[in-house]
């Protein structure tokens, strides 16, 4: 059974390329960290090819898919980044931008012929680009004396689960990146390591 919770975030770009009626596209799939990068992304991209007169997107930057935007740069509204985006949703990419470049051909393509060259165009880089699973944590505190900092240290990392730790006078607190779907064991761990 599928996990309808995991997302997944490229690891590797995705490039991809379509010519439909002289009209050449181009694709990206590249990882995002914030919206103050996809200015400059699209602007690159842009001006990696003469001739570009559309980059249109769709981008998405938290780990959630709550944070989304997207633009038709020019092309009639609803005809390239609302594609775009679609299909970044429907393969549940986050972190991602994907542009689509169009140098025009001389035919118009119409819209329906738009969203697919668009869309068909933004599917092909995602495929061609490497994605990892992300996998959803929350941020869980301990705190233990100096007496037993070793053994909840070498417990967590047997358990695999990501921390930071800060030293104080009575001993130590961890910051702990703790899965989702651990959190259950965590709290089983936390209260047999509190209590020794």
């Amino acid at each position: 059974m599928e996990d309808t919770t995991t997302r997944y975030r490229p690891i590797k770009n995705g490039t991809s390329y379509l010519e439909d009626r002289g009209s050449k596209f181009f694709g990206l799939m590249c990882p995002l960290e914030s919206d103050r990068e996809i200015s400059k992304l699209v602007e690159t991209f842009k001006q990696s090819q003469k001739g570009i007169g559309h980059v249109a997107y769709g981008a998405i930057w938290d780990n959630k898919g709550d944070l989304f935007r997207s633009s038709d740069d020019g092309e009639p509204s609803g005809t390239a980044g609302k594609p775009i985006l679609n299909y970044i949703s429907g393969k549940k990419l986050v972190q991602v931008l994907v542009a689509v470049a169009r140098i025009y051909g001389g035919t118009p393509l119409g819209k329906g012929g738009l969203i697919r060259a668009y869309g068909h165009t933004a599917l092909l880089a995602i495929e061609q680009g490497k994605l990892e699973a992300v996998v959803p944590t929350r941020t869980e505190r301990l705190a233990v004396e100096h007496a037993k900092y070793s053994i909840v240290r070498h417990q967590i990392e047997q358990k695999g689960w990501a921390y930071q730790v800060e030293y104080h006078a009575k001993g130590a607190s961890f910051s702990l990146a703790i899965p989702e779907v651990d959190l259950e064991s965590f709290s089983i761990w936390k209260s047999e390591m509190e209590g020794f």
